[in-house]
């Protein structure tokens, strides 16, 4: 594809003088379509649980998960635990940070601190028991 580009006076002594454009072929980028993200890690299972790195607690509590998968199935555990799909608790995934996926308790569905604590004790690993002992009561 040829494209103009650059503008400048033929002549620039000269006030009257034509303006030129100049002609480029226009080429596609050499990384076009090639992902930016090379490395994808290795989707771990445990026989039960999954690895969860707690951030520890603030407004929620925040846990570094390895794989988009591993979120996905620590998100299914926590809505068979409340047995309901409409959770407030989620997984925070972003196709641009394929490597930086966190899940996210929510304080009004889980005893946070006592989540926190057991799943630091069980060496960074949720499991469906560790979410069922942290649920609140009132859900």
């Amino acid at each position: 594809m040829k494209c103009l580009y650059g503008a400048y006076p033929e002549n620039p002594s000269d006030p009257n003088s034509e303006w030129v454009k100049e002609e480029a072929i226009r080429i596609d980028h050499p990384r076009k379509g090639i992902s930016p993200w090379h490395w994808k890690p290795k989707d771990i299972r445990l026989e039960e649980g999954e690895y969860w790195s707690s951030r520890g607690v603030g407004y929620d509590l925040s846990g570094f998960v390895k794989t988009k998968a591993a979120g996905e199935r620590i998100l299914a555990m926590v809505r068979e635990v409340l047995g309901t799909d409409d959770c407030e608790s989620w997984l925070d995934y972003r196709p641009s940070e394929p490597t930086w996926i966190q899940f996210k308790f929510q304080s009004s569905e889980f005893d946070l601190e006592k989540l926190n604590k057991l799943s630091r004790e069980a060496n960074n690993v949720i499991t469906k028991e560790i979410i069922k002992q942290c649920k609140l009561p009132s859900n």
